[in-house]
């Protein structure tokens, strides 16, 4: 029998060396007993497994059992992942007999987990990085999720979408067209309503970030849950098409709005390849205008449909672009306009030209009134308000202005006759002859201001000097053009008064006031700057917008000033570092003042910070512990309620006894309790756990990304810690005890309030086992009724709890289902309070009524404990404890599986302890005897399985005792 068991045994001396294992053991690892009896069995273990193993061994004389997952060594040198289970078997007087432990092969199972993990990591790497906008509605429209993607295109964190629906009008939807797109035409509020996809849409929606509408389109997608015919979720993509929009629309304003006239055509060619006509394909405006052709009536249609009398020269002439690439340019008359133009033609692909029409009458007309313009010059001579004089190399004047002559005080007819020198500007030729000198004519004109005195008042002018293009090379002439500028002059004159005094005010300000260059460099700072920061202006000028800005606020700020020459100005509120070394707040308000110049101005907002930081923890806190609030569990819950999180676990816990101690001792010292229970509870805790008050003796732990099994661990290490403390602080007036409970969310579509419920009904029925408990008292008064009533006895149910626990065990069950095996073990019985004592205590056989009576005791049961909410979760363990493997059992004839997994193990140990003690019509059998037939009835009476466990534990410690 200990060979043929499915799992791996093994005892253990003292020191960790093999003394006997069974042949399943063997078999899983490869090895012959002879390799094995003797060895250490930390030499079976993978190198990087021994010490763990090490630590787990030492600590087994401490707990007397052990429970690990190791990586052992196959004879064959392949790795395999074990869970073992082991227990110190002791002597009659106490003393250390051997270590027994269960192996079982998790290799699937650990490469299962691992596969999971890398597929998880990998969906949520895409799902993280894709470039497309995913965001998940649930059926009511609500966002449950959105990705990196659509928060920046949308502008928005997941925080701020986080329960808003396609409904809101926050959005500001509109159709391409600009008209207002209600909530309800949303494609994912389409699909949801009618099941199917829905797209694509483009549609525009408000981006706060850019106060404007972001185009994009959108396709959305409806989401089933199996067997279900209306939606449960909808999941929408969308890309950002702004910048593809306005390339459309840019695209589309140059070919409507370009000045020149365009046409579009394709060639048309016979059998042969020659073309013999061609098709309009698109004509924009200008060419509409310019031909009186309407674009409605002639793209579609050939040439030879709109303008039958088209030459053969032309279409030859565009069929050779169209099919060869080669463009064509040239310039044409229309006579029934009167216009000159320039024509191109080009192929933009094959087998199409384009034309462009570029009116060019306004430069031939131009050259025909060239002689016009030439005699109008002495008119703008004679008239030009500015004084122009036309002169030579040497100086000779050739032409000057009428107003030249006033502003020089000359009289009529001087041109020809006097020099340039004469006039008072003799630097004037010396000037022209350094621009004939210059080699390739760097300067081409050379800018002086001058003053004048004319009718009695100044006058400025800025006078420029500059050659004149001549056709007669060996001719040199310059021109001479002032340019009265006194308003300028006055007009900067006054702005230098007005800078000088609005610098007086911006020293005086009441807030700071910088500048700076494009690169962030500080380069002006009133008084207030150096106040408000602790730096001198010295100082100041010496840093950077980096220099000052806190750590935490650099990110934002070099983005808010990176964004300054683009949108002109920002407002914004950062931490700065004091000069003595404190993190300040202060406001940032910021204007472009130049392309290399900014101006901020700042206000420190430091106790308005404090104060709001303070009211924000004040709403979020506990004012007893200094925990989260009830309120902040909720909104977290609610927050990583989340694909991203799973699996998402809960620890609820609940002082006991608190009423009493606060009734017996007084409220401070039931706040004591709470106080140190709190400190305990979280020291427990991991990073990134979530542990709040939510009661007055309720505490609530939330775990993102854990799994089951560590939230276990952190539950027991609670209960252990809560022990330690009261083992070192004794105060010989109460235990520091906490009833725990936890649940594990595994997929979205379980419901968070199933996690909550799971947690709790775990939580109630550790306080039905825990003395500290005021509901173990409901336990205690039920168990002390049943054991009068039905003269069974304490010891039979601790026997009963130790057994069934065992099997439990042995089968992986979780601390859940075995606190609710101890449950149901110590109260699986209770219905039998409702049967006279005679009949329990009747030494002989049972008549047929009797025996009839008896077997409505597990519905007795079952109706006692749905009346009592603590006892609901073993109510049906109780009415099937007494179901048979074969259906033949009672009360309801179930069968196999059907009947449930912890009432199966009931069964097996009550019937083992019920043979194996003396009852009123028998004497009790030895244990051999009775393991012998639960082994017979395995298959009938009881789960196969159960029972082969239950009679290899059994048949163990039987043979561990008679070898002592």
């Amino acid at each position: 029998m200990f060979d043929n068991a499915p799992l791996g045994y093994q005892f253990l001396d003292i020191d960790g060396h093999i003394i006997e294992v069974n042949q399943q053991w063997l078999d899983s690892f490869g090895f012959s007993r002879d390799e094995v009896i003797g060895k250490w069995f930390g030499d079976f273990l993978h190198p990087e497994y021994k010490e763990d193993f090490l630590e787990k061994f030492s600590q087994l004389e401490e707990t007397g059992q052990i429970h690990c997952e190791f990586e052992m060594l196959h004879q064959s040198g392949k790795s395999l992942f074990i869970a073992a289970d082991g227990n110190i078997v002791y002597e009659s007087d106490g003393g250390f007999k051997q270590i027994l432990c269960i192996l079982k092969d998790i290799t699937r199972q650990k490469k299962a987990e691992a596969d999971l993990q890398i597929s998880e990591r990998k969906y949520r790497q895409l799902y993280e990085t894709m470039a497309q906008g995913v965001v998940y509605q649930a059926a009511d429209g609500r966002i449950i999720s959105a990705n990196p993607a659509a928060e920046r295109i949308l502008g928005l964190t997941l925080e701020q979408m986080m329960g808003r629906s396609s409904l809101d009008t926050g959005w500001r939807t509109i159709r391409e067209d600009g008209s207002e797109l209600s909530g309800w035409d949303h494609p994912a509020m389409i699909a949801l309503r009618t099941g199917k996809p829905y797209g694509p849409v483009v549609l525009g929606v408000y981006q706060p970030k850019l106060n404007d509408h972001v185009w994009i389109s959108v396709n959305a997608i409806p989401i089933f849950k199996d067997g279900e015919s209306t939606p449960s979720e909808v999941y929408t993509t969308f890309q950002d098409i702004t910048a593809e929009r306005k390339a459309n629309q840019n695209y589309q304003l140059l070919f409507n709005e370009m000045v020149d006239a365009f046409a579009l055509h394709e060639i048309i060619c016979d059998d042969q390849g020659t073309p013999i006509d061609y098709k309009f394909l698109a004509v924009n405006p200008a060419f509409e205008k310019m031909t009186g052709l309407n674009a409605e009536d002639i793209v579609g249609k050939t040439v030879m449909e709109v303008l039958p009398g088209t030459e053969p020269y032309w279409i030859e002439t565009y069929g050779k672009v169209a099919l060869t690439g080669e463009s064509v340019s040239f310039e044409n008359y229309a006579a029934p306009t009167g216009k000159y133009f320039r024509v191109m033609a080009y192929q933009p692909a094959p087998m199409q030209f384009a034309c462009t029409f570029s009116d060019d009458t306004t430069r031939v007309r131009a050259e025909k009134d060239l002689n016009r313009i030439l005699s109008r010059l002495k008119s703008l001579l004679a008239n030009s308000p500015s004084p122009i004089i036309i002169f030579d190399s040497k100086g000779n004047i050739v032409e000057i202005s009428a107003s030249a002559e006033k502003m020089l005080g000359l009289s009529d007819n001087v041109a020809g006759t006097k020099n340039i020198s004469q006039l008072g500007l003799p630097d004037v030729v010396e000037k022209a002859q350094r621009l004939l000198q210059s080699s390739q004519r760097e300067e081409k004109i050379i800018e002086t201001i001058d003053v004048y005195e004319i009718e009695g008042g100044k006058r400025y002018f800025e006078s420029r000097i500059f050659p004149i293009d001549v056709a007669d090379y060996n001719e040199n002439l310059f021109a001479y053009l002032g340019i009265d500028i006194t308003d300028r002059m006055m007009a900067e004159q006054a702005l230098k008064e007005s800078e000088k005094k609005y610098s007086s005010y911006i020293e005086n300000a009441p807030y700071a006031v910088f500048v700076v260059d494009e690169k962030g460099q500080y380069i002006e700072a009133n008084s207030a700057a150096s106040i408000i920061t602790g730096y001198s202006r010295e100082q100041l000028l010496k840093m950077s917008i980096r220099d000052i800005t806190a750590e935490e606020s650099i990110d934002k700020a070099m983005l808010c000033f990176n964004s300054l020459p683009k949108k002109g100005s920002i407002s914004t509120e950062l931490k700065y570092i004091h000069k003595n070394g404190s993190i300040r707040w202060w406001t940032l308000d910021a204007v472009k003042i130049s392309e290399d110049r900014f101006l901020g101005f700042s206000i420190d907002i430091t106790s308005k910070k404090q104060a709001e930081e303070e009211l924000t923890y004040q709403s979020q806190h506990d004012y007893l512990t200094g925990l989260y609030n009830r309120r902040y569990y909720e909104t977290e819950l609610k927050r990583l309620d989340t694909e991203s999180q799973l699996p998402l676990s809960l620890i609820t816990g609940d002082i006991n006894g608190l009423k009493l101690i606060n009734d017996a001792f007084g409220h401070a010292e039931g706040d004591r309790l709470i106080i140190e229970s709190a400190r305990i509870i979280e020291s427990c805790c991991r990073p990134g756990d979530i542990l709040a008050r939510t009661g007055g003796d309720e505490f609530g732990i939330i775990m993102p990304k854990t799994d089951c099994a560590a939230a276990l661990e952190v539950l027991q290490n609670i209960q252990a810690a809560l022990e330690n403390f009261d083992a070192e602080n004794n105060n010989g007036m109460y235990k520091h005890s906490v009833s725990l409970g936890c649940a594990t969310k595994e997929k979205m579509e379980e419901e968070i309030e199933y996690l909550l419920k799971t947690a709790e009904e775990h939580m109630y029925q550790r306080k039905l086992l825990e003395a500290n408990s005021a509901h173990s008292a409901i336990v205690s008064s039920i168990k002390a009724t049943m054991f009068e009533k039905s003269h069974e006895t304490e010891k039979h149910a601790e026997r009963l709890v130790a057994l069934s626990k065992a099997i439990g065990i042995a089968l992986n069950l979780s601390q859940v289902e075995l606190d609710k095996l101890e449950l149901l073990a110590t109260l699986h019985d209770i219905g039998k309070v409702g049967i006279r004592d005679y009949i329990l205590t009747k030494p002989g056989k049972l008549s047929e009524s009797e025996w009839a009576e008896m077997r409505r005791h597990p519905e007795i049961g079952y109706r006692i404990a749905m009346t009592s909410p603590e006892l609901v979760p073993v109510a049906v363990g109780i009415l099937c404890h007494h179901e048979w493997w074969n259906g033949r059992g009672y009360p309801q004839g179930l069968s196999g599986e059907s009947i449930p997994l912890l009432s199966r193990i009931i069964a097996v140990v009550d019937a083992y302890d019920a043979m194996t003690n003396d009852r009123p019509y028998r004497k009790a059998m030895e244990p051999a005897a009775a393991i012998e037939i639960i082994r017979k009835n395995a298959g009938t009476q009881f789960d196969p399985q159960i029972a082969e466990i239950f009679a290899d534990i059994m048949s163990i410690e039987l043979n561990s005792a008679l070898k002592y």
